[in-house]
This record gives structure tokens, C-alpha cells and sequence, in this order.
């Protein structure tokens, strides 16, 4: 295969890939708005769940943890090590950061940009 090949089938898979994103963003939302009928569905009447067919659709209770803001995570890991008398807390974290971090690794990456035609 030659280049212009290449660069032509690239440029039709991101096309392609934006393409199957925005349909799987429209899915995601009806699935959402159905589970949100069902639930409302299930509350009203009272019931633990549904059958239909060989689906069982059962309500559940979940206490999901929102994340915390990156600022909040530095503020609250300062404050329990100064609580357990660590003398530099501040230094601690970096270096517990740093720690949880990868070495950096090289990577190239082709970029697509569009030029003005003249």
C-alpha cells in the first residue's frame, strides 16, 4: 500500500469513528431514559421488580462515591498526614504522586490537519 492509501483510509476511519460516537452517545441516552421510566415505573407500583420473558428486571439501591475535585484529594491528603504527624506533608504527597505515576514513555503519534486550498 502506498502512503496516499494509507493517509485516504485514516482519514475515512476517523470520519467513521466520529460517526459511530454520535450514534453511541444517542444510545446511551435512551437507555438512560428508559432505565429512568422503568425506576419510575417500579416506585410507583410498588414491586421489586419485573419478568418478561426469561428478563428479570429488579430495582436495586446503590450508594455510588462522587469523585473528588483533584484540589480536594491534595487538601484532604495533607490533612491526614499532618494528623499523623508527618512533619512535610506537602513533600510526602509529591512524592507519593510521583510514585504512583509511570515513567514517561516516547510515543509518536500522526495528527491529521486540514490545509487551505489555494
Amino acid at each position: 500500500m502506498s502512503a496516499k492509501t494509507d493517509v485516504m483510509e485514516l482519514h475515512e476511519l476517523k470520519i467513521e469513528i466520529k460517526r459511530v460516537a454520535g450514534e453511541l452517545k444517542k444510545l446511551r441516552t435512551a437507555e438512560k431514559e428508559i432505565e429512568n421510566r422503568l425506576t419510575k415505573y417500579l416506585s410507583e407500583t410498588n414491586q421489586p421488580g419485573i419478568k418478561y420473558g426469561t428478563t428479570a428486571i429488579v430495582l436495586e439501591e446503590k450508594t455510588p462515591h462522587s469523585r473528588k475535585k483533584k484540589k480536594e484529594v491534595e487538601e484532604d491528603t495533607v490533612k491526614i498526614l499532618k494528623r499523623h504527624g508527618i512533619s512535610n506533608p506537602e513533600d510526602v504527597m509529591k512524592d507519593l504522586d510521583d510514585a504512583r505515576k509511570g515513567s514517561p514513555v516516547f510515543k509518536q503519534k500522526i495528527r491529521l490537519q486540514k490545509l487551505s486550498q489555494r
